[in-house]
């Protein structure tokens, strides 16, 4: 049975009309024997930003829900989100459209530690209970 679901170890990022970006890319793939860091599985947010014309491309979006689902548990998003942005460099702003907005959704990412994401749900419980009562 095959699945109707995309390859995420092959996802790359798209511009907005769905084709792959044509700007040279600031980050290189991983090589074969290199491995993985913990705050980016399967290579998913560098084969992204990485990814070259006439390559299989996906959303931004995609990328990031991606590489939500294949982060470990114990990992808190906000810390991935900002050790990624640290370990590939983009300086040089060679990015295209798609690329852009992945590191631009990594960039929300990272402000919305556990920690912050705990009090917004009390706050939201507490005037749920109020508005019940």
């Amino acid at each position: 049975m095959t699945s109707s679901f995309p390859d995420f170890d092959a996802i790359h990022v798209a511009n907005d009309r769905g084709a792959p970006s044509s700007i040279m890319p600031a980050v290189s793939q991983p090589k074969a024997d290199e491995r993985a860091p913990w705050f980016d599985p399967g290579w998913l947010i560098r084969r992204a930003l990485a990814a070259g014309p006439g390559e299989p491309a996906a959303r931004a979006e995609d990328a990031l829900l991606a590489w939500l689902v294949r982060l470990p548990v114990e990992c808190d998003p906000a810390d991935a989100a900002d050790k990624a942005l640290d370990a590939y460099d983009r300086r040089d702003g060679t990015f295209g459209r798609g690329a852009r907005r992945l590191l631009a959704l990594l960039e929300e990412t990272r402000y919305y530690t556990r920690q912050r994401l705990t009090r917004v749900r009390r706050v939201r419980r507490r005037h749920r209970e109020r508005d019940d009562a």
